[in-house]
This record gives structure tokens, sequence and C-alpha cells, in this order.
């Protein structure tokens, strides 16, 4: 199996359940000394993307748990041109129009052949008797009439006005109803499955407050983890706080049980006594890899489809807001902040790095960092 490939069959099973962890809105900091000591601090949110925030999923259907609990009249839209619609969220709800007026038909009595031709085209007479110049004749009067035609049906378009919400009846209500009901029991299969997904994955019920608690509980019994609070919502407010040697790489966070990693700081060692420091989770725009694949995704997928009046919906993914420093004495050899490295107080031989970000298009942090 190549790398690809074993990166799409990694992917694949989170993508579809759009689950996983990300940084809410935090303060994290590092030091990096020269001799290999190293600190690092997060304090903030750490969000468990769930399936039902109101997005679509895989199979493009909503979470049954967002869906109304009962069928209301009101949710059936119909719109001027057939089209038909089951709107679960209210965006139509007191927008109801009557339908668009049947344009006019014409006037019975003799038209006149030339208002069938454009304007800036030659009207296209019969031809001549006689067998000559019948072949040319045929087809300069075909093409005349597939030009009239063209014009006409541009000019009908063009009087045709945008389709707007009309009255259902009553069999279309009815029909919408069992659409909805059915699709209802086809998302409660789908929560169910995804759900038994995410247990299997990461090892927790999102969907149960209790075992969400419980997640905490066992995450803060792990080293670093000072104190870790659910909020609700997917929502960790989480106090990370972590000392040692860079005698190994270094990775933020590490979840009890779990098989999927996904991380939002990494410190990767070099031969040459060089780290490279990288937060592919802080932000999403120029990182790539796996968070910046869901994220395009997600980005795609953030719209709920309902014909003319699109809703935005809120995408986690573009909702990080953090501060991110970095100190060190160490040489700094790349980094891609906004000022570049500033002194800091009472360290002479010390530099500092700083990145803020609460916007899609904020790079994610990275430097390269010579300690020895």
């Amino acid at each position: 199996m190549n790398r690809m490939r074993f990166l799409v069959v990694l992917i694949l099973p989170v993508l579809l359940t759009g689950c996983f962890f990300i940084p809410g809105k935090f303060v994290s900091n590092m030091d990096l000394r020269r001799d290999g000591g190293f600190t690092f601090a997060y304090k903030g949110e750490v969000v468990f993307q769930m399936p039902n925030e109101k997005m679509l999923g895989a199979g493009g259907g909503v979470a049954s748990a967002e869906l109304p609990k009962t069928w209301n009249d009101k949710m059936a839209v119909c719109w001027s041109n057939d089209d038909k619609e089951v709107d679960n969220f209210g965006i139509y709800e007191g927008d109801v129009a009557p339908a668009v007026a049947p344009a006019k038909a014409p006037k019975k009595g003799r038209t006149k052949f030339s208002s069938y031709a454009p304007a800036d085209e030659p009207i296209a007479l019969p031809p001549k008797s006689g067998k000559a110049g019948t072949a040319a004749d045929d087809a300069a009067q075909a093409a005349a009439q597939a030009t009239t035609e063209a014009a006409e049906g541009a000019a009908k378009a063009a009087d045709e006005p945008d389709p707007i919400i009309r009255k259902c009846t009553k069999k279309e209500i009815a029909d919408l109803k069992q659409e909805w009901e059915e699709g209802k029991i086809t998302a409660a299969e789908e929560e169910k499955k995804s759900t038994q997904m995410m247990a299997g994955i990461f090892g927790l019920d999102p969907t149960n407050p209790d075992a969400m608690n419980r997640f905490a509980s066992e995450l803060q019994k792990q080293a670093g983890w000072r104190s870790v609070v659910y909020k609700g919502d997917g929502v960790f407010l989480v106090d990370y706080y972590q000392t040692g040697r860079l005698d190994q790489d270094f990775v933020f966070p590490l979840f009890p049980d779990q098989q999927f990693l996904m991380p939002f700081v990494m410190i990767k060692r070099r031969a040459d006594g060089a780290v490279l420091v990288e937060t592919p989770g802080f932000a999403l725009a120029t990182n790539g890899g796996m968070i910046g694949a869901m994220a395009a995704m997600t980005d795609q997928t953030s719209k709920l489809d309902v014909g003319e009046g699109r809703k935005p919906v809120r995408n986690p993914l573009t909702n990080i807001d953090g501060k991110f420093t970095l100190t060190t004495d160490g040489e700094i050899l790349t980094n891609n902040t906004a000022d570049g490295p500033t002194a800091v107080a009472g360290q002479p031989a010390a530099r500092q790095l700083f990145w803020e970000f609460n916007d899609p298009k904020d790079p994610a942090p990275k430097t390269l960092i010579k300690l020895r």
C-alpha cells in the first residue's frame, strides 16, 4: 500500500463522520533552550467537532438531532417553477408570496412575416421555381429559421422572471411530509452508524454528555493535563503544561485510547542539532495535510443547499482564535511570523516569535531553530 493510499484509508472514516479535535479560543506558549530544555503550555478550548453542526454529511443528509422533532406544514416550500423542497431550518418561514402570473397570450390575428426575423438578419424568402440553386436555398432558409428560433428562445427566457415561493397544494404538502419523515428515519440510522464509528476511532460517544465528562476525567489523568472540563457542545476547557528535555520528538495533544492522531503542535528533532516547530492544528490556510483537507472539505459543505436561499452555517474549522508565542535562546534560522524575532526583556540572549490568528487565511506557525 503506497503512502497516499494509506493516508486516504486512514483519514476516510474521520471525513465520513465529520469528527475530529480542533483548537477553539486559546493562548499557547513555548520555550526552547540551547541545552535541550523546553516547556509548552496551552490554555483554552479544545473542540471536538461533531456531525450535528447543521452541516451536510457525507451522504448529503443532516444529523437527525438537528431536524425538527415534528412536521409543520410551513416547512413545505414550493416554487413558481414547480420545484419543491423541505425547509428544515426556517429559512423561508413567512416568506410566502403568490406565484408569478403567467404571461398573457398574444392576441390572435395575422402576424407579419417580417416580425419573426431578427433586425440584423435578412428575411428568408421562398426559393424561386426551378431546380437550380434549390439545395442552397433550402440550406439558407433552414439557417435563417434556426437563427429566428434561437432569438425567440433567448427573448422568452429574458422575459421570464426568477422563480418565487408560492403556496403548496395539499398533495405537495403531503408528498413533502412523507419525504421528510423518510429522511428523518434515514438520518437517524446514519447518525447511529456514525456514532459507532466515532466510538471505535476516538473511544468516546460525542452524543453522550456523561461519556464526554468521563473522557475529560481520563484525560486529566495523563501527564501535562492540569485541568480538563467539559463545557458541552463538544467544547473542552483545558489547561495543559509540559516541561522536559528534547531527547525525542514532542506532539500535542495526545489523547488516551485514541487510534487517530491529529496534532496541534509538533517539535521535530534533526540530526544537525536543529528543531523544526510546526503547528498544523493552529491555522488551516497553508498547513495542508489532513486537517487542511478536512477544512477544505468542510468549507465546501458548510452551506445548506436550499435553492436560491442558501443559508451559511457555522464552520468551526474557520473559528480558530488563538495566540502562540515562542521564546528561545537558540538561533532562529527560519520563521513565518509577520514581524520576525523580537528582543525579550531581561533575557539578552533570547528572541521571541509571535503569531496571532483568527482568520482562515492566517498561516500555520512554523520555525526552524538551531539549538546546538
